[in-house]
């Protein structure tokens, strides 16, 4: 018998441990909360991290690079430090009214990755935050955000026409007296030239003598477009839109 009740008291302590590391621990959505061991008690400071955990889709279900990744830190968890990233510029934005501590409503952190930096398809990556939790024990909702923007497949040229008379030809396309480029026209007097001067008064000279020319601007390929995901959600609930996702946002319930 009292075996019996031994094993029924370990088994309550197992589980009452379990619940209680569930309820302290950060919810885990696709931005999840990362605290590395540090501490998640009522009125300490600590460092949290924010995973990105996978970058928005296009419309054909393709990963894209994560661009920027923001956070919306809460009076909650006081004034926040964000973490410096090589490649990234960081900014905090206070947000709503001070209270009689000096502390906002919230704060926005953002992260906003430079040329050439980003959160790649298939990888990860952690973004930091100084953090100091408030006295009341709780639940705090921290709302995220990434950008995933696909870059401008655009060509600026301008296609010109100058008839066969000018098959094989070199002349110069000029707008007013700049030259842009000197052009040679193929077997059949056309030609394409790639430039970003595409607009204004457009000519074909031979020296100083203006050659009669058909000159039309084009643009080719898809400008730059960017994805959305949202993590703002309360109840676990996802609703998608042609470039936005919104999802849960991630939490962490701090402990007394």
């Amino acid at each position: 018998m009292k075996k019996n009740l031994k094993k029924v008291s370990v088994a309550i302590s197992v589980f009452v441990l379990t619940f209680a590391l569930l309820s302290a621990a950060p919810s885990f959505a696709h931005m999840s909360i990362k605290t590395n061991g540090n501490s998640i008690k009522a009125g300490d400071s600590s460092t949290i991290w924010l995973r990105v955990g996978h970058g928005c889709k296009d419309a054909d279900g393709k990963e894209i690079s994560t661009t920027r990744v923001s956070v919306v830190v809460p009076r909650e968890a006081g004034t926040p430090k964000a973490e410096h990233r090589d490649g990234w510029d960081v900014t905090l934005t206070p947000q709503g009214e001070k209270d009689s501590t000096g502390t906002f409503d919230s704060y926005l952190v953002n992260w906003q990755a430079k040329p050439g930096f980003s959160v790649a398809p298939g990888t990860f990556s952690d973004f930091g935050v100084q953090v100091k939790w408030g006295k009341t024990p709780g639940k705090i909702w921290l709302d995220g955000a990434q950008d995933c923007l696909v870059a401008s497949s655009q060509v600026q040229s301008v296609a010109i026409s100058a008839g066969k008379a000018n098959a094989g030809k070199r002349f110069q396309l000029t707008q007013g007296e700049s030259v842009i480029k000197s052009v040679t026209l193929d077997k059949y007097g056309n030609a394409t030239v790639r430039t970003s001067v595409t607009t204004g008064d457009l000519m074909l000279m031979n020296k100083t003598k203006m050659v009669k020319a058909t000159i039309t601007p084009t643009v080719t390929g898809t400008p730059a477009k960017t994805y959305y995901l949202k993590w703002t959600t309360r109840d676990g609930s996802t609703v998608t839109t042609a470039d936005t996702e919104t999802s849960s946002a991630p939490s962490i319930t701090t402990t007394e």
